[in-house]
């Protein structure tokens, strides 16, 4: 937690730092339901937002989601994200990242993961229609596991690749994966996915298919490995 709590500091900051530049800002919240009743009473609710402040040399960006689900007025998925980082230009398609993290997914096994982490990202692509980001970096973690007391830390190295391709002016594909090794027990891996295709309606609404594989090589006792999430709904830009 007091990681945690000097990784936002030092993003308020940078926040006070991009203030005094020209800035641009963009800002997407995307939705999505379904429930049933009669036979069946089912819903399943799911929220997305993402916000990015730029004002170079910086970056401020934050994203968010929520999925919630029941059956028969019985919780069945619960799972909550958030994510707040800042980006740094070093020099052209290099930048310095620092970024705090908070993931909930009792489903999982996991009640609360703190994740605070630094590195570098380089843009190696950078085409009008073809964007490919590499990122390595360090974190440092929080994890409370379901049934269990108090949280455990550990170091983390961090390696991530992110792919955008335009598939028109405003229609693209995105996939981003990430790996995070523990750097004391190595069994401890997890490998996160999240492929999205975003498909324009209007000129502020979009059609938004997400698929997440979250991959956890040493789950809490009881729970398996491996979970993937279709997401669909709409995407508001605002």
């Amino acid at each position: 937690m007091r990681s945690l709590t000097l990784v936002l500091g030092g993003l308020l900051a940078a926040g006070s730092a991009a203030a005094q530049s020209p800035d641009t800002t963009k800002l997407a919240v995307g939705l999505g339901l379904v429930t049933t009743s009669g036979n069946t009473s089912v819903t399943t609710f799911n929220f997305g937002n993402s916000f990015s402040y730029i004002a170079h040399p910086w970056v401020l960006s934050e994203a968010a989601s929520m999925i919630y689900g029941s059956s028969h007025d019985t919780v069945n998925n619960d799972q909550y994200h958030l994510l707040l980082r800042a980006d740094y230009a070093l020099h052209d398609g290099i930048s310095a990242y620092l970024y705090g993290g908070f993931d909930r997914d009792r489903f999982a096994g996991v009640v609360s993961r703190y994740q605070e982490a630094g590195g570098i990202a380089w843009k190696a692509i950078e085409r009008p229609s073809d964007l490919l980001t590499l990122e390595a970096g360090l974190s440092e973690n929080q994890q409370r596991d379901v049934g269990v007391g108090p949280a455990t830390s550990f170091a983390a190295a961090r390696a991530a690749v992110t792919y955008k391709h335009m598939l028109n002016k405003t229609a693209y594909l995105q996939e981003a994966a990430e790996a995070l090794p523990d750097l004391q027990e190595s069994k401890n891996l997890r490998i996160n996915s999240a492929t999205d295709l975003v498909a324009p309606l209007s000129t502020a609404i979009s059609l938004k298919v997400g698929y997440v594989i979250r991959f956890d090589n040493l789950p809490p006792v009881g729970f398996k490995k491996t979970d993937r999430i279709l997401t669909t709904g709409i995407q508001i830009a605002l």
